[in-house]
C-alpha cells in the first residue's frame, strides 16, 4: 500500500475530507472571535438532556452549535449563542469547539491557557498542516508512516497522565473516519489491568501506539519504557509519538491533530471513505424514532 499516490485520495476521498483537515488551522483562527462552547450538531441526546437538566435547575446556560435541536432550545430559551459554521462532521470541528471552551473558562475565571499559549498552539496546527497532508511524501510525513505502520493490525493507543484522553480522541477518530476497532488506555491505570492482556498470540495482531508528552514527569516516562520491553516480544509493532510546543494546549491540540491524520490514511489507505457514518446515523435515526 502507498499513501503517496494522489489517485488514492480522490478514488477514496469523494467527500474532501482531506481538504477539511487541512483547513484545520484556519478553523482555529476564526474560532477565537467566539465565546461559548457546546455540541456542534445539536442533536447529541446526552447534551440536549444536560442542558434542559441545567435550565430546569436555573443553572446559565451558553450554547455552542451549528443547529439542531440545542439551536432551538436556545433560541425558544432567550439563551447566549455562538453559531458555528454547518456542514462538517462533528468529529471535524475540533477547532470551532476548543477555543470557545478556552473562552468560556476564562470568561468565568478559570483560563487555562494565556494568549500566547493559544497563538502558540494555532502555529503548531499551522505546521502540522504544512507537514501532514497528502502532498507531503510518506518519508516526510509522520502521519502516513504511523498509519502504514498500523497497517491491518488492531491499533491501542496508551497515553500518559497528560495524553491519555487525547488517546481516547484518536481511538474514536479511528472508529469514525478508519471504519475499524481501537483500543485506547491510559498509564499508569493500563499497567494494573490491560497489561496482561499483551501475550501472544492476540498481541501479534495488534500495534501499540504511545503518546507521550515532552513534558511528561520522568516516573512517566520509565513506565513507557518498561511497558515497550514487556510487550514488544508479543506484540506486532510499536511505536511512539510525542508532543510539540511548550504550552498544553500546543501540545494536546497537535497531538490531536495528528491522530485526526492518522485515521484519514487508515481509512484512504484501505479504500474506505472516511466522511459518512452509516451505522452511527442508523442508530441516532432509529432513537428519534416514537
Amino acid at each position: 500500500m502507498t499513501l503517496d499516490d494522489p489517485a488514492l485520495f480522490e478514488r477514496a476521498d469523494p467527500h474532501g475530507a482531506r481538504e477539511t483537515l487541512a483547513a484545520f488551522p484556519a478553523q482555529c483562527r476564526a474560532a477565537l472571535a467566539l465565546r461559548a462552547a457546546s455540541s456542534y450538531s445539536g442533536d447529541t441526546a446526552e447534551v440536549i438532556s444536560a442542558a434542559e437538566a441545567s435550565l430546569e435547575r436555573r443553572v446559565p446556560l451558553v450554547a455552542l452549535t451549528a443547529g439542531g435541536r440545542l439551536a432551538a432550545l436556545a433560541a425558544a430559551r432567550g439563551l447566549s449563542r455562538v453559531r458555528l459554521p454547518d456542514g462538517l462532521m462533528p468529529r471535524m470541528a475540533l477547532g470551532y469547539l476548543f477555543f470557545p471552551s478556552l473562552r468560556i473558562l476564562a470568561d468565568a475565571g478559570l483560563a487555562i491557557a494565556t494568549d500566547a499559549e493559544i497563538a502558540e498552539a494555532i502555529d503548531v496546527v499551522t505546521a502540522l498542516a504544512a507537514e501532514l497532508g497528502p502532498a507531503r511524501p510518506a518519508a516526510q510525513n509522520e502521519a502516513k508512516r504511523l498509519a502504514l505502520a498500523i497497517g491491518a493490525r488492531l491499533p491501542a493507543f496508551y497515553g500518559g497522565p497528560a495524553t491519555g484522553g487525547v488517546a481516547y480522541r484518536w481511538k474514536t477518530e479511528i472508529e469514525e473516519n478508519a471504519k475499524r476497532f481501537a483500543i485506547a488506555g491510559t498509564i499508569p491505570e493500563m499497567n494494573h489491568n490491560e497489561l496482561e492482556a499483551w501475550r501472544a498470540p492476540a498481541a501479534a495482531t495488534m500495534h501499540a501506539v504511545f503518546l507521550r508528552d515532552r513534558d511528561e514527569l520522568p516516573e512517566v516516562g520509565r513506565r513507557f519504557a518498561v511497558m515497550r520491553d514487556v510487550i514488544a516480544a508479543a506484540a506486532g509493532s510499536v511505536s511512539e509519538c510525542s508532543t510539540r510546543g511548550a504550552g498544553r494546549a500546543a501540545r494536546l491540540l497537535g497531538l490531536a491533530y495528528l491522530g485526526a491524520w492518522t485515521s484519514y490514511y487508515l481509512a484512504v489507505g484501505a479504500g474506505t471513505d472516511p466522511w459518512p457514518i452509516p451505522v452511527l446515523d442508523e442508530m441516532k435515526r432509529r432513537l428519534r424514532a416514537p
